[in-house]
């Protein structure tokens, strides 16, 4: 398990502040997308967070998992 940041993506692009997520994925990276419920998608801003900085809060959400590779092309090429 790791503790990440991950900010919301707005027109694919990330907009306002990282939150705290706990991650099962153990090789992720700053600027991987994830994917965070359903189809709301954010990017990895840190990684390798200590577990004391996320002591004190208390539902830390758990990622769904890496947004599928289309997703990333999209965001890359503009889609079709």
């Amino acid at each position: 398990m790791n503790i990440i940041k991950v900010c919301f993506l707005k027109g694919g692009q990330p907009a306002g502040k990282s939150y705290l997520y706990i991650s099962e994925i153990n090789d992720l990276k700053v600027g991987d997308i994830v994917v965070i419920r359903g189809t709301t998608k954010g990017q990895v801003t840190e990684v390798d967070i200590p577990l004391e900085s996320a002591e004190g809060i208390k539902n830390i959400q758990k990622i769904v998992g890496r947004a599928p590779v289309e997703d990333l092309e999209e965001k890359e090429y503009g889609g079709n």
